[in-house]
């Protein structure tokens, strides 16, 4: 398989993922896919170079001369697609123990709840923000009894997914702000549903801050969870 080839399956992997997951919100799943796929594509095959303007850069890539972090995203696309198709042979697929802290590695920054349901966003987010310095516990799925959970643990702040599949992220953060034991923990929503109206949405839930996901490195991510911990300690 090329190495176009591998990136068209990667987009087409994670369309059709999202379709599978979503199925049952068929209305919102629709818009997710279009807008997401969209997303995706422009974060794959272009980068920012300047306010406003883009330069295409599969001749860097193949060259080896894209911006470092654009090489790191496209080695681990394809380190993980080969990692993939090794497990589906195998008949073993990726499982990332939740309910437990994954400790940080180096030197501790904070500790985060991750709610994400996408498994390899999961994967990908757990060794990113542990190599950053976190401690990190992941649930693929939002319930009612999480609040306790979350409650005893006091994390620094919460990443919050929207469309998942028990309860959405929005109703995950109503219940968390309306508990007096969560309240104050910062819940920053992070999924890649881009439109005004669905970003409103997340702040009128009690979100502290919403980001879509095609827009950030994981590295960039990571950096805006500190800062809004940081921006929280200081208040």
């Amino acid at each position: 398989m090329g190495f176009d080839d591998l990136l068209i399956f990667a987009i087409l992997f994670w369309a059709l993922y999202t379709i599978n997951e979503n199925l049952r919100m068929m209305t919102k799943s629709l818009h997710r896919l279009d807008n997401e796929v969209g997303q995706l594509s422009d974060r794959v095959f272009s980068v920012k170079i300047e306010e406003g303007q883009r330069e295409t850069i599969w001749r860097k890539i193949r060259r080896g001369t894209a911006p470092p972090e654009v090489m790191e995203s496209v080695r681990s696309i394809k380190g993980r697609e080969k990692n993939m198709r090794k497990k589906e042979i195998n008949d073993e697929p990726t499982k990332i123990e939740e309910g437990i802290y994954h400790p940080a590695i180096g030197k501790k920054k904070g500790k985060i709840v991750m709610i994400e349901d996408a498994p390899l966003l999961l994967e990908i987010y757990l060794d990113k923000f542990q190599e950053g310095g976190f401690d990190i516990k992941v649930f693929s799925i939002a319930s009612k009894e999480l609040v306790d959970e979350i409650a005893k643990d006091k994390p620094d702040i919460i990443s919050m997914d929207i469309i998942l599949p028990k309860i959405s992220g929005y109703e995950m953060t109503k219940l968390l702000k309306k508990d007096k034991r969560t309240k104050d923990i910062p819940i920053i929503g992070f999924d890649n549903l881009g439109q005004p109206e669905e970003k409103n949405e997340a702040i009128d839930s009690g979100m502290d801050a919403y980001y879509v996901k095609a827009h950030y490195t994981p590295g960039e991510y990571i950096n805006i969870i500190e800062n809004h911990i940081k921006n929280y300690k200081s208040k």
